[in-house]
């Protein structure tokens, strides 16, 4: 009989116990959902637990025994390790938030590092739990870019405002001097070149407009098969690349801004030629797709209208994606950086989403996604004739003198009688006097926004009281309220916006005198 028996089994259960508390702890830390590193003081592997590989910056066991510094660049391998032993020294957790372009696409992560005690109470390793935070970096990044937005849209709506003051007046004036001169005449062609000058500055108020509350997209009910492919080929004359498209027989229709929708397509489709200056071919491709809760788009689920655009470009590097939708960011010589950006707000003012994917190398797709509408046709308006001239008298509020005058004079070279007021309360005094003395205005045209005095929306509400059945004109460069895109739901008749020659304004007492 061996008297050492009992204590060698003793041993071998012992050993076989910790075996299977091994085994156990492997198992565990490998189900979590986070990645659970173990470095020593230099930034080596010495044990690494996950469930998921593709979480890695290499196969695991590529990394096992080889330091950081193989695998990062020197800024983030010191700044790491430096930490490491930072609390390695004091014994206390610390925090290290970090991204990594990883084969999958670049991810962020925080890591917790926390000392591991040895056998002597000093510390020789760390854990270090690395928790993907993509998702939450996503959303943050998309809040900070939508705030962004915000921001510059109360600067851009400012500007906006004077802006197309000053070209009302200037397109204004411009068109009444073209009516009166021959074609012929040596003055001519200064006119013209001005005019197209002056429409050219108007559309980049308008691009400004997409960044605040007064760009609200006026809608109507538009099938994007012809409006794209026009926008699109468009763009792509005289150019060397050409467009191919794919637009299924059943695309379902949209509501939307026709203007701003092509704008958006412009856009996308100069992008697209600018990542492809050896020429080559835009794929444009629209489908229905419906969106659920569960799809991580910001957009409320839904049936919408998916609108890509893919070029085969040199791609764009991880670090320019992240800012690629910020106004005046731009990596182009000369650029202005605001065509995504103005993308971006003009998709989210229409309740949709613009997105790109790309990578270095393999090209990028743009993705604008777009509510779909119930409606089944798409209603066709006849254009209005040309200088509708009629007689009776109009009342004008505008707190610009410049307008007022060009106002003035549109209207009388169509055969109305003109009269004109710098605010609110003016106004009123104008149009009760006028009824006293039965010489009422036929329709009153008030601009929306008048600093430091009484602006559109109270004097219409205060006219209609008055008379409610007068036909009220809503007018501006730039307004915060929604009276612009639905005037009718806000106790007007009609909307001019600025700046208009006297071709909009024939326009518009075609509509309203009708």
């Amino acid at each position: 009989m061996n008297p050492e028996a009992p204590a060698e089994k003793g041993c071998q259960e012992e050993r076989a116990s910790a075996s299977d508390h091994a085994a156990r702890l492997e198992a565990l830390l490998g189900s979590i959902d986070e990645v659970v590193f173990e470095f020593d003081a230099d930034g080596t592997y010495l044990n690494i637990w996950t469930q998921d590989e593709s979480l890695l910056v290499r196969p695991k066991a590529e990394l096992l025994g080889r330091p950081i510094a193989d695998f990062f660049d020197p800024d983030f391998s010191e700044r790491l390790v430096t930490q490491i032993r930072r609390v390695l020294s004091t014994g206390e957790p610390d925090n290290f938030e970090y991204s990594v372009d990883l084969p999958t696409g670049p991810r962020w992560f925080l890591g917790r590092i926390n000392p591991v005690p040895d056998l002597d109470a000093t510390f020789s390793t760390v854990c270090f739990l690395a928790r993907d935070i993509t998702e939450r970096q996503q959303t943050e990044a998309a809040l900070a870019r939508t705030n962004k937005l915000e921001s510059l849209g109360t600067l851009a709506g400012g500007i906006a405002h004077d802006f197309n003051n000053i070209l009302t007046g200037i397109m204004g004036n411009i068109s009444l001097a073209m009516l009166y001169s021959e074609q012929t005449a040596p003055a001519w062609p200064y006119l013209a070149d001005a005019e197209q000058a002056s429409q050219l500055a108007s559309k980049l108020t308008k691009q400004l407009l997409t960044f605040a509350a007064g760009g609200s997209p006026v809608t109507k009910v538009l099938a994007l098969e012809t409006l794209v492919r026009e926008s699109a080929d468009l763009m792509s004359l005289g150019s060397n690349v050409k467009c191919e498209f794919q637009f299924p027989a059943d695309l379902w229709k949209v509501s939307a801004d026709e203007g701003q929708i092509s704008q958006v397509v412009h856009n996308l489709v100069l992008n697209a030629q600018q990542a492809m200056p050896g020429g080559g071919t835009i794929r444009i491709q629209a489908d229905n797709v419906i969106i659920d809760a569960s799809d991580p788009l910001p957009v409320a689920p839904g049936r919408y209208v998916q609108l890509s655009v893919r070029d085969h470009g040199t791609g764009i590097a991880s670090d320019v994606l992240a800012h690629l939708f910020e106004p005046f960011f731009t990596t182009k010589a000369g650029g202005r950086g605001l065509g995504l950006a103005t993308s971006f707000s003009i998709a989210k003012r229409h309740h949709g989403h613009l997105s790109v994917a790309s990578q270095l190398g393999a090209g990028a797709t743009f993705t604008v996604h777009l509510p779909a509408s119930d409606a089944t046709e798409t209603p066709t308006t006849e254009p209005p004739p040309l200088l509708v001239r009629g007689r009776g008298r109009v009342l004008v509020m505008d707190d610009e003198p410049a307008v007022r005058r060009v106002a003035g004079r549109m209207l009388q070279e169509l055969g109305y009688d003109a009269e004109c007021a710098e605010h609110g309360a003016e106004a009123l005094a104008m149009f009760e006097q006028a009824r006293r003395s039965g010489t009422r205005f036929d329709f009153v045209v008030l601009d929306l926004t008048v600093p430091g005095g009484m602006g559109g929306e109270e004097t219409a509400r205060q006219l209609r009281a008055i008379d409610p059945r007068l036909t009220i004109v809503a007018t501006s460069g730039y307004s915060s309220s929604p009276v612009m895109a639905h005037p009718e739901e806000h106790g007007f008749d009609a909307v001019l916006m600025k700046p208009y020659r006297l071709k909009e304004m024939s326009e518009l007492i075609q509509r309203v005198v009708d």
